[in-house]
């Protein structure tokens, strides 16, 4: 179980960093106006462009709802990111105490976490777009997820565990 973990946590990690650093790595202003549809290849990308190839395939890219850093949209929104980087943040926490995550109240917990990002939509229908509680509320999710994703397989193995007492 902290092998799976540990992977999930490396992978979105690097996803994450990967989608940061790639503005940064490109000349300026390379990327923009990248709008288009998720799981579905709207740009031709090189060798080179495998961040903003992911990001076309994970998400919509709306320029007004992603970062710009070195003028260049990031692959990603901001919501995108803030949930790969709460994930990996959320399965790095769990590594250590994951074979006490088992009882219904981390469930609980999970989903309250979770819920931060629909939160979060129902105050930006009404009271308009906030990048940084975006953000926020999606670190806060995907940390959400990843307590869901460590308390489903810690049931997993305890039920693993039963079936072969």
């Amino acid at each position: 179980m902290r092998r799976v973990l540990i992977v999930l946590s490396s992978m979105t990690g690097f996803l994450a960093f990967l989608f940061v650093v790639s503005p940064l790595l490109a000349p300026e202003g390379t990327y923009l106006g990248l709008d288009g549809s998720p799981m579905y290849i709207d740009h031709s990308w090189g060798p080179s462009d495998i961040a903003y190839f992911l990001g076309d395939l994970l998400c919509h890219q709306m320029e007004d709802r992603c970062f710009v850093l070195n003028g260049s949209q990031m692959p990603v929104c901001i919501r995108d990111l803030g949930l790969l980087a709460g994930f990996s943040a959320g399965a790095a926490a769990c590594i250590p105490v994951a074979e006490r995550l088992h009882s219904r109240r981390i469930l609980v917990i999970a989903v309250a976490l979770m819920s931060a990002t629909v939160v979060e939509w129902i105050v930006e229908t009404g009271s308009g777009d906030f990048p940084m509680s975006r953000l926020a509320t999606s670190i806060i999710s995907g940390a959400g997820v990843a307590l869901l994703l460590s308390w489903m397989l810690n049931q997993n193995m305890k039920r693993n565990e039963q079936a072969l007492a």
